[in-house]
C-alpha cells in the first residue's frame, strides 16, 4: 500500500512540474522592429497613408439617412422638391423655338423643365437636342467652386 502511494505522489507530483508554465518572456520591439511594421502596412496599404478594410460591414462613413436630404420636409410639391440625382430624363421638345425637357421624378410625376429653372440642388443651365445640362449645388470643402456642371444625356437604342 506504501508502494502505491509513493507511486501516486511520485505520478502526480511529475504531472504538475509538467504542466507548470515557464517564466513568461517580456517581449518588447525595438524602435527599428517597429519602423519596420509600420513599412510592411503602408506598402499592403498601397502606399496611402490610411487603410480601412471594412470586412463585410457597413461603411461607417456613410451617413444612414440617406434619402433624408436637407429641405426635403418643408417642400411640398413641384421641382423645387426634386434632386437632380433622383430623375430621370425621358425626352426633349422643342417648343416655340427652344428646348423643354421632360422629366421622371422617383415618385413617377412628370415635369416639363425650361432653361433656367430651378431644382432643390441646383439650376438647369442649358438644353440642347439630346443632352440637359445642370449646375448643381454641392457642399464639399475639398471642392474650389460650391457647385458641379452635370448633365443627364437622352439614350439612343444603340446605347442600350
Amino acid at each position: 500500500m506504501k508502494y502505491i502511494m509513493c507511486l501516486f505522489l511520485i505520478v502526480f507530483s511529475v504531472s504538475l512540474l509538467a504542466q507548470a508554465p515557464e517564466k513568461e518572456k517580456k517581449e518588447t520591439l525595438t524602435d527599428q522592429e517597429i519602423e519596420e511594421i509600420i513599412k510592411t502596412e503602408m506598402e499592403s496599404a498601397g502606399g496611402k497613408s490610411y487603410f480601412y478594410d471594412p470586412k463585410g460591414r457597413r461603411d461607417p462613413f456613410k451617413s444612414l439617412l440617406v434619402g433624408k436630404r436637407e429641405g426635403a420636409e418643408e417642400c411640398v410639391e413641384g421641382t423645387l422638391c426634386i434632386f437632380w440625382d433622383d430623375i430621370s430624363l425621358n425626352g426633349i421638345w422643342k417648343v416655340k423655338g427652344s428646348y423643354v425637357a421632360q422629366i421622371l421624378s422617383k415618385q413617377n410625376d412628370l415635369f416639363l423643365l425650361k432653361e433656367g429653372d430651378l431644382l432643390s440642388d441646383g439650376q438647369v443651365t442649358k438644353i440642347t437636342l439630346d443632352c440637359v445640362f445642370f449646375r448643381q449645388k454641392v457642399n464639399d470643402p475639398t471642392k474650389i467652386n460650391p457647385y458641379q456642371d452635370v448633365e443627364k444625356c437622352l439614350e439612343s437604342p444603340t446605347s442600350k
